[in-house]
């Protein structure tokens, strides 16, 4: 998909990756909610980019890197997310 997304045409292409994402959503996802209850407890050792990453921190870097409109393709992984919200 990201290969696509990145197609000619566009001046500016950003690419988000979170990790696991902490947020209310409207479906049940069970083994989501199994994955972000052990994600706490073994938080400290994980490393930054598998670490979950709430909802509202993907949109605030979403806008960021909207605003931000570097020419070309820019990948923005988990772990600089929190830097950009």
């Amino acid at each position: 998909m990201e290969a696509k997304v990145a197609t000619p045409g566009f001046n500016s292409v950003v690419i988000l990756r979170p990790s696991l994402l902490e947020g209310v959503r409207a479906e049940s996802r069970v083994a989501e909610r199994l994955a972000l209850a052990v994600s706490k407890i073994i938080r400290p050792i994980l490393p930054p980019r598998l670490r979950p990453v709430p909802s509202q921190s993907v949109a605030r870097a979403m806008i960021a890197a909207a605003k931000n409109q570097c020419p070309g393709i820019t990948i923005i992984e988990s772990d600089q997310i929190a830097h950009l919200a």
